[in-house]
């Protein structure tokens, strides 16, 4: 309606499943139950800049 494009999730159906996975994961991470998940998520690309 306001965007000229159609959304991710029409042209491919498969972040339709990825979104909620990636939402599940934070999510655990949060509440403490994977943290091993935070060290893959929070990954930087080699060629990323820091901030700081």
């Amino acid at each position: 309606m306001f965007e000229r494009r159609r959304p991710a999730l029409v042209d491919n159906p498969i972040h339709l499943l990825l979104g909620p996975m990636f939402v599940m994961a934070k999510l655990f991470i949060v509440l403490g139950f994977r943290r091993d998940l935070a060290v893959i998520i929070d990954e930087r690309p080699q060629g990323h800049l820091s901030s700081s």
